[in-house]
């Protein structure tokens, strides 16, 4: 298992996933994704682009998808509830994360959401943010059981419903 930058040939089996998570995302309950919202081939080509779409693959077959963003993210300006521990740090965002469902409930979401963090380090940043909706408990929990410290919240879109909790890691390498 390994983790690459996408391609834009990639794009149609990035959407595959991102579909079958935006079903999970609806059984779940939440409105994350949902609508027409979250990301569509506009915003993912974008991130190919940028070289910020990152690629889970296993035995030749992309299982995961995710966004490693380098550029500060603008959402994350303003936070309330909290601060950020690290506000002046640079940092990298995960976003889009999502996995192929012949793959899920086997623990492979944290496997790359680690290899993430190995490629932030190794791209020279040593602080990784992440955030969710509120119903996204799969994320919530995700980022707890690595070592992600809940700041706040923050706003993607108009108040109540863009409310998103935002984390926050620093890495070590010693």
């Amino acid at each position: 298992m390994y983790v690459c930058p996408a391609k834009t040939e990639d794009l149609h089996s990035i959407m595959d996933i991102i579909a079958s998570a935006r079903q999970l995302l609806a059984q779940d309950g939440s409105d994350q994704w949902q609508n027409g919202e979250g990301p569509n081939e506009e915003i993912l080509k974008a991130d190919i682009d940028k070289q910020w779409c990152q690629l889970l693959i296993h035995e030749n077959k992309i299982i995961g998808t995710a966004t490693l963003m380098t550029e500060a993210d603008p959402f994350y300006q303003e936070i309330y509830a909290g601060h950020w521990l690290y506000p002046d740090q640079p940092y990298t965002t995960i976003h889009r994360l999502a996995l192929d469902p012949s793959v899920r409930g086997q623990g492979i979401s944290r496997n790359f959401v680690s290899h993430l963090l190995t490629l932030s380090l190794n791209q020279g940043y040593h602080f990784v943010r992440i955030d969710t909706h509120p119903k996204n408990r799969r994320l919530q929990a995700l980022a707890a059981s690595l070592g992600f410290i809940q700041s706040g919240i923050i706003y993607v879109a108009e108040k109540p419903k863009g409310l998103r909790y935002v984390y926050e890691k620093a890495l070590e390498n010693n």
